[in-house]
């Protein structure tokens, strides 16, 4: 009889822990109305977010600058803060798709809306090999 060792998992314990892992990653979809300043609804939650990313980047993917100081009034924790200023939606789109699976970032921020169906499978699965969190933020038409 083989012995077992006495603070492994169970297969039941190790499957739920693998499941609540992979909950921490992937890409969530943000939409709002065009009629809100842009984003505004979410500043609290990516302000949260950029103070739990220890150890990670909270990166942001932009193609509009966005100041230090706006952040810090906002209530970013500036030290963990990558923003990265993309010339269009595709080239963000490659951005966000490198970082989401490069696995430096704790949490990736972008704004695209033009993407497929296609396109959301591979960033999702970026994001699950770089077990990392995608916020697209979108607003509705």
């Amino acid at each position: 009889m083989a012995a077992t060792p006495l603070h492994s998992a169970s297969p039941a314990q190790a499957a739920g822990s693998r499941a609540r892992k992979a909950l921490d990653h992937g890409v969530t979809e943000i939409i709002m109305s065009q009629s809100e300043p842009p984003f505004a609804l979410a500043l609290p939650m990516l302000a949260h977010l950029s103070r739990s990313a220890n150890n990670r980047w909270f990166t942001w993917i932009t193609l509009t600058p966005i100041s230090k100081q706006f952040l810090v009034q906002q209530g970013f924790k500036l030290n963990n803060v990558r923003l990265v200023y993309a010339k269009d939606e595709k080239d963000a789109k490659w951005m966000f798709w490198e970082a989401l699976n490069n696995g430096r970032s704790d949490v990736v921020v972008t704004a695209i809306d033009c993407l497929s169906a296609n396109d959301l499978a591979a960033l999702d699965a970026a994001s699950q090999h770089g077990e990392c969190r995608g916020l697209l933020l979108r607003t509705r038409d």
